[in-house]
């Protein structure tokens, strides 16, 4: 059972059960504003300088004026004190979302963040491989936005609808030229003949903090890489393709 027992909500510790505010919510998980997905182990928060990167820039290309007090130490502080009052100091999946009643920019942004009980094998190799497919009502426009990790796209409902029709772990997202960019959760890479690839942000794909973690380890090591547009079709001849996630880390498609 997922245990979560307060939540954060604009920088109160509330009761989950006493709010209405809540991700399990599709009003409130499609309301307009982004939201990071960030990984609390014993203290820490993984990968997190990627994750304010990518929460601050988010802001500003969605039109929301970010208060001056708003920094990496302030959000760290309220998920220390969220995860110690939900007793998940060992490892946790913080989700913390930034909306906004007003519908005109500069928007002032509200937030609130989840604490939530995970299975450690969450974050370990998968036995089996992913079973897959393509969406195919879906194509994700390829805009600055997103590259950002937004609310308020239209993927996630058809995409679980889809999971769950056909016993699916994840689906793959098409863009408006018809490139599969990304899962539904997740970035894609794939391999062949040695070298590693993964879809460019100008195809429109998230601009993942695991995505770019790898990429920069792969420079690092001198591991032949590049971001390459794909169709199904190369997919389909790939010596490898695994997804990549700043919960789930790495997981191989069978």
């Amino acid at each position: 059972m997922t245990q979560n027992i307060y939540s954060n909500i604009n920088g109160q510790l509330i009761l989950t059960h006493e709010t209405d505010i809540k991700s399990t919510d599709e009003a409130v998980r499609s309301h307009y504003g982004l939201y990071e997905s960030i990984l609390y182990r014993r203290g820490q928060l993984e990968l997190q300088d990627l994750h304010w990167e990518r929460l601050w820039s988010g802001l500003s290309v969605l039109g929301f004026q970010r208060p001056a007090h708003w920094n990496a130490a302030f959000f760290a502080a309220h998920i220390e004190d969220l995860v110690r009052a939900n007793q998940l100091t060992d490892i946790a999946r913080v989700r913390l979302q930034i909306y906004s009643d007003e519908v005109q920019a500069p928007l002032q942004p509200l937030y609130y963040i989840e604490a939530m009980a995970i299975e450690s094998p969450t974050t370990q190799w998968n036995e089996i491989g992913l079973k897959i497919a393509v969406l195919p009502d879906f194509r994700k426009p390829m805009m600055p936005e997103s590259n950002c990790k937004i609310s308020h796209s239209r993927h996630y409902p058809i995409a679980k609808a889809m999971m769950e029709a056909q016993d699916l772990d994840d689906v793959l997202l098409l863009n408006t030229e018809g490139n599969i960019i990304e899962s539904a959760i997740a970035n894609i890479f794939w391999v062949k003949e040695g070298v590693f690839y993964t879809p460019p942000l100008s195809d429109g794909c998230l601009a993942g903090t695991m995505r770019i973690w790898l990429l920069q380890q792969m420079k690092a090591q001198q591991i032949p890489h590049q971001e390459q547009s794909v169709d199904l079709n190369a997919l389909l001849v790939a010596d490898e393709l695994f997804c990549s996630n700043s919960i789930r880390f790495i997981r191989w498609v069978q």
